[in-house]
C-alpha cells in the first residue's frame, strides 16, 4: 500500500505551511509557519529547543489538561488534541509527537511552564524543610546537589 500524500497545510485555515531554518546551524529548528495566521509548527524536540527547557514538551502531554480539537496535524493528518496549562491551549499529536501553536502562544506559554516549575522547585524546598546550616553542609560536602534537589533531577 502506498503511503499516504498530504499537503503539509495549516490546522487553522488550510494555507500552505512555509519553512524556515530558525538559529542558523546552532539552534537548528526547522520552522514550519503558517503566512496567514501566523500559527507555527514545532516537531518532537523543537519546542524544548525554542524554549531552553528539556521538559517542556513531557508537561504538556503528561500534565496539562486535554480537551477535544478536531483540527488535523499538519504533518500526518491524524487529529489533534488541545492541551491547556493556565491560560494557555496548544494542540498536540499524539501520532507524531509535534506541536502546533497559534499566533501569540509561545511566549505565554513559557511563562506558564516556567512558573509551574519554580513552583514545583518551592514546594521541593519546602518539603525538605532545610535550614540555613543544612544548606551550607550541603553545599560544600557535594556542591551539585542543592541544584539537584531544586531541580528534582536524582542525586
Amino acid at each position: 500500500m502506498p503511503a499516504k500524500s498530504l499537503k503539509f497545510v495549516c490546522p487553522r485555515d488550510g494555507t500552505p505551511i512555509t519553512s524556515r531554518l530558525l538559529g542558523g546551524p546552532t539552534l537548528d529548528i526547522n520552522l514550519h509557519e503558517c503566512p496567514t495566521c501566523k500559527g507555527m509548527w514545532l516537531d518532537r524536540g523543537e519546542l524544548q529547543k525554542l524554549m531552553h527547557d528539556s521538559e517542556v514538551e513531557a508537561l504538556l502531554r503528561n500534565y496539562a489538561a486535554p480537551a477535544k480539537n478536531p483540527a488535523p496535524c499538519p504533518r500526518d493528518g491524524e487529529p489533534m488534541e488541545r492541551r491547556k496549562i493556565e491560560d494557555v491551549e496548544v494542540d498536540l499529536c499524539e501520532a507524531c509527537g509535534g506541536f502546533w501553536l497559534d499566533r501569540g502562544e509561545l511566549e505565554p506559554l513559557e511563562e506558564s511552564v516556567h512558573e509551574i516549575e519554580e513552583e514545583g522547585r518551592r514546594a521541593m524546598m519546602s518539603r525538605l524543610q532545610l535550614n540555613r546550616y543544612d544548606i551550607s553542609l550541603m553545599t560544600l560536602l557535594s556542591p551539585g546537589l542543592l541544584e539537584r534537589l531544586e531541580t528534582g533531577r536524582k542525586p
